[in-house]
């Protein structure tokens, strides 16, 4: 069947059936269901079981944790003592301080203790290393689980409950813990949203950055997109300040190759550095990240996101007209993309006193938002930029008072991001 599959897979052209498949395994023996379900079933075992294969022996220290079981449960005392004094070794000389790091030492002290526990009852046992391993490995997990948790409540407004949290948290500012990088890094991460705690930001981040050697890069990923979450949560509450240390950290992240997954960046991702990056840093270096990363796009969204993203730079640099082309040239399917589109042509009409066309786009746009029915915090701040760019192209420019309430009214609304460029239209008419 593997054979019959791997020939079809290089065919010219690959499509077939369960009866060209059944011809090739039982030649001439007419066509029998029920046999073909049963070959295709002792394939499905083949392929499983080399999956686990591969898996054990792409995973560190897995296949030694069997071996050494089997040495101990078959009696083979000295081969179990000189692979466990071996690896132990192993283990320590390894960079990787993780909480599989300290799985694999809780493991290997078990065994031990096994071992030690059926041939020699009378000795001390290592019960102590034992349970510091033990407490290590799961004061690691409950903080690394809950720093993930928090850190999908910032963007998703869901609400999490975590059993043994604060006890895991105080347990961790206590030695032997508080200096464990598996135990501190996400300690400290947590200890971000408390804001009576002694720890900022830029102290979590430089410690960060510190440890990575001690992680995986998919482990050290999971922690360093839980910070930029947490930054742009910030944002969203109006503290500028969050820009500086999200675009900070968006560059040391391209810098050590931890956004591109698979040899792809997310477009969320691509959209966000330009957004951010275009309040702070300079135009040249806004172009030159849309150019160089637009090839780890995947397609078809590669287009979209480029052209909105150049129209959203040619805004900055005030070539209205320029950015309207960039946006006329993709096809927006993904709402957020959508409506990002469509403020930014608000802007665009409201920049070139094109008043018929602004007033137009805002009724189609506020009708394609409530057809949407949603509560969540983007469609509220949809709303409220819709409202407001309405406000701020009807007001009369000569109502001193009436324009005063309006900026005050523009800054006063939390879920709105769009508050500097407004201001600066009302300080004009002014």
């Amino acid at each position: 069947m593997y054979h019959f599959l791997a020939q079809r897979t290089n065919h010219t052209d690959p499509e077939f059936t369960k009866e060209d498949a059944f011809t090739f395994l039982y030649k001439n023996e007419p066509y029998d269901d029920q046999k073909m379900r049963l070959a295709i079933s002792r394939l499905k075992k083949i392929v499983e079981q080399y999956l686990i294969i591969k898996e054990i022996t792409h995973t560190r220290f897995a296949s030694e944790k069997m071996l050494l079981s089997a040495f101990r449960r078959r009696g083979l005392g000295h081969n179990f003592k000189k692979t466990m004094n071996y690896e132990q070794k192993q283990i320590d000389k390894q960079p990787l301080r993780n909480t599989a790091y300290y799985d694999t030492k809780f493991f290997f002290e078990y065994q031990n203790y096994l071992k030690t526990s059926e041939t020699k009852r009378t000795i001390p046992l290592n019960l102590k290393a034992l349970d510091t391993n033990l407490n290590i490995a799961f004061i690691s997990k409950k903080l690394r689980q809950a720093a993930l948790a928090l850190s999908h409540e910032t963007v998703s407004g869901d609400k999490y409950q975590i059993p043994l949290l604060e006890e895991a948290l105080d347990l961790a500012t206590q030695p032997p813990y508080k200096d464990i990088p598996a135990i501190s890094i996400y300690s400290q991460f947590i200890t971000l949203f408390h804001p009576e705690k002694t720890i900022n930001f830029e102290q979590f981040k430089e410690k960060l950055f510190l440890q990575i050697e001690y992680f995986l890069k998919e482990e050290f990923r999971d922690i360093y997109l839980a910070a930029i979450n947490f930054c742009i949560r910030k944002i969203n509450n109006n503290e500028e300040i969050y820009r500086y240390e999200a675009l900070d950290l968006y560059k040391k992240g391209l810098a050590l190759n931890l956004l591109i997954e698979n040899g792809k960046l997310s477009r969320f991702t691509y959209n966000n550095i330009v957004g951010i990056a275009l309040r702070i840093d300079s135009p040249e270096w806004v172009e030159s990240f849309i150019t160089t990363y637009r090839q780890f796009l995947s397609p078809p969204h590669h287009i979209t996101a480029y052209n909105l993203n150049m129209a959203r730079l040619e805004f900055l640099r005030k070539n209205y007209k320029k950015s309207l082309v960039f946006l006329q040239r993709a096809d927006y399917d993904d709402i957020i993309n959508h409506m990002t589109a469509k403020i930014l042509q608000m802007k665009i009409y409201f920049e070139l006193n094109e008043h018929e066309s602004l007033l137009a786009l805002l009724k189609s746009t506020r009708a394609y938002v409530n057809r949407k029915k949603k509560k969540s915090y983007h469609f509220q701040y949809w709303k409220n930029t819709i409202r407001f760019v309405q406000k701020i192209a009807t007001v009369n420019p000569y109502n001193r008072k009436a324009v005063t309430k309006l900026k005050a009214d523009i800054l006063n609304e939390k879920i709105l991001s769009e508050k500097e460029w407004m201001v600066q239209k009302l300080n004009a008419m002014s």
